[in-house]
């Protein structure tokens, strides 16, 4: 959502006002980081990390935070509490 729904616009990149710009990059960058998180997630269920480090750090745990708040930053901004038009 956060990576194409959240940047569509009805105007053209030029005619966008200052915020909306600057709202599109943290959409992009909290939807980078959500996928970032799920593939991390995704190399410690196929054991690519050592299941050692992956298990004793928790990281589906830690990783699964990151991408909710990622998320949840994404949709505050969506919202317009962050750059208002």
């Amino acid at each position: 959502m956060s990576l194409f729904i959240f940047t569509k616009s009805n105007k053209s990149f030029k005619d966008q006002t200052k915020q909306k710009k600057r709202r599109n990059i943290i959409y992009r960058i909290c939807g980078t980081v959500m996928i970032l998180a799920l593939l991390t997630i995704l190399t410690g269920k196929f054991e690519i990390i050592h299941v050692n480090f992956y298990n004793t750090n928790h990281l589906t745990f830690w990783m699964e935070t990151v991408a909710v708040e990622s998320f949840g930053v994404s949709w505050l901004t969506k919202a317009e509490l962050f750059f208002k038009d």
